[in-house]
Order: structure tokens, then sequence, then C-alpha cells
């Protein structure tokens, strides 16, 4: 399980790829040789036969370019254009079949691997966590990720990804951590950026009446996430509201930009869902929110203090 590094180590798998590709006719040896030791498991079948096994959005991509096969047309897969990328430098160099063998020997001889062998008790993302702190920062989305991820059981995390955070991240994009920012900010609080993972992390330990069950908590918060992302993405994007009427006083308030208002308009989406609101209080409840913005603007607050008055009013 990669649980940082995985663009890397397949990005170095498509080029060793790549360099197979480009010596198969010349030198089938090397060719035979990359194949074996690094890239497929010729007597094993189904994703055994890969060693490395990429997320299922990329695995068809990267199996297919792993059968040397060079799709013509233009693909936004990532892993089938950095194929092609290899290829055309690779034939571009018109390298010699010793300079083949430096590239090869370069990629692999160069490389520096460390193995950090745990003991049952101790946590992978916690050891993970403390080496990466000198490293380049992931984003608190990636950190929250990871970290819910390790509280399930491997075997659920392939599902557990594609059903409840994949579509976050296809969604959202990079307004994925705002969105948790804004997600745990709707609880009545002020979480600043650098404290979201931090907040998280708090959130999704387990209650003391139940401490041996952290997957659960894990899946519950997954859960909701994955519910409420649905309302923010039509705070992102109101043309994905299906009622015309909430539509339109959304594009008001996604025009405006005052995203700080969105915690509260996650509140009042998820009590319309539960049944708290009916679909008339809700569409007054937005004309009032987008009212109020307006009403800053034109006497020069805009946003000023609105953190702090937006959770008193979701208390009240």
């Amino acid at each position: 399980m990669l649980i940082d590094g995985q663009q890397r180590v397949t990005t170095l798998c498509v080029l060793l790829n790549s360099i197979r590709y480009h010596v198969q006719a010349k030198d089938p040896d090397l060719a035979e040789e990359l194949s074996e030791e690094y890239l497929i498991n010729k007597r094993l079948s189904g994703n055994d036969r890969f060693k490395l096994l990429s997320g299922t959005y990329d695995r068809a991509s990267y199996q297919q370019v792993l059968a040397l096969e060079t799709p013509q047309s233009d693909s936004a897969n990532r892993i089938i254009r950095a194929f092609r990328w290899f290829n055309n430098e690779l034939r571009k160099a018109s390298l010699k079949p010793e300079q083949i063998k430096q590239l090869r020997d370069a990629l692999i001889g160069r490389m520096t691997l460390i193995s950090i062998v745990l003991d049952p008790d101790d946590n992978p993302y916690e050891v993970f966590e403390s080496i990466n702190s000198k490293g380049l920062s992931l984003t608190e989305a990636e950190l929250i990720k990871n970290y819910l991820l390790m509280r399930i059981d491997s075997a659920l995390h392939e599902q557990v990804f594609e059903t409840y955070w994949n579509p976050l991240e296809k969604h959202l994009g990079d307004n994925l951590t705002e969105f948790i920012r804004h997600f745990e900010a709707r609880r009545a609080k002020v979480v600043k950026v650098k404290e979201i993972y931090a907040t998280v992390r708090e959130q999704v330990r387990p209650p003391a009446q139940a401490p041996n069950n952290p997957q659960a908590v894990a899946l519950d918060y997954l859960r909701e996430l994955h519910q409420l992302h649905t309302y923010y993405r039509r705070f992102l994007d109101p043309s994905t509201e299906p009622d015309r009427f909430r539509r339109v006083h959304l594009q008001a308030i996604n025009q405006l930009g005052i995203t700080v208002v969105y915690p509260y308009l996650l509140n009042l989406y998820e009590y319309h869902a539960q049944g708290g609101l009916t679909d008339s209080e809700l569409i007054e409840c937005l004309q009032i929110i987008e009212n109020l913005l307006v009403r800053r603007l034109l006497i020069g607050d805009g946003n000023q203090g609105l953190n702090k008055e937006m959770p008193n009013l979701h208390k009240a």
C-alpha cells in the first residue's frame, strides 16, 4: 500500500515500460529483463500479473500501456499521455544501445529505497506523517484521505475510495480542502485552513464507549462527507442545482463570491433533505441570504465578521 509516492512510482514504471517498448525489436533481452524484473509477473494472472497495481481510475490505462499498446487518439488520461510522450522523446533522442542501458541503470541503480518495518501495533499513517514532516507538504485533503483510509480495513480500501472519496475529488477538484473546512465549520466553529486536518482527526477519534472501532467512525464520517458534497457542488456550480428557483439564488450568491456562508448553506440543505425545511422555506432562506450579502456589499461591509456571525446564526 503506497501511502505517498504513487505518482512517482507510476511515472517510473511508465518510463521503464517506454524503454521496453523502444528496444523490444532491437534488444529483446533487455525488454524481457525490464518486463520480468520491474513490470509484469508473467506466471500470474488477473491483477496479480502487474507488479504495480494502480488505482481503479487509471488502472485500465496503465494496463493498456503495459500491453505495449499505443493509443492513436488523444486522451485526457495522464498515463497514456506520459507513455506517448516518453516514446516520442526516446525516438527523437536516437539513443545508442549503450546509452539506453545507461538510462536504464540511472533509473534503477541510482534510486534509493528505504524499508521501514513496523510492529503490529504501529500506525503506518503516523509513521508516514512524521517522516514526511520535512518534505513537500501534502494538502489538508490528502492528509485527511490517508488518515481516514488507514482506519479502514485494507480489504475495503478500494470499495470505500470509489464509493465515497473518489466522487469528492472528481466533483470538487481543488475545492476539496475548502469543502472539508466548510463541512467542519457548519458545526458552529471557526476552522482555519492549517487546522483542518487536526480538526478532522479529533472529530474521527472513536468515542470513549467504543475505542476499538475506528473503522465505523471513519466510515460514518466519509458517508456524511459524500452526502453533503453533492450540495456543496451546487454552490460552486449552480447549474447543477435541479430546482430552478433555488438555482437563481445560488447563482447570485456564487457571483457575489462570499463563500463564508457556505457552511450555513450546507446546514440548510441538510435540514431540507431531512424534512426540517419545506421547499418554499429553503428558497426563502436562500433569498434572505442573497439579500443580506447584497446589502452588506452596498454599505461596504462585504464579508467582514461573517465567519463569526454565521455560526451564531446557526446556533440560533
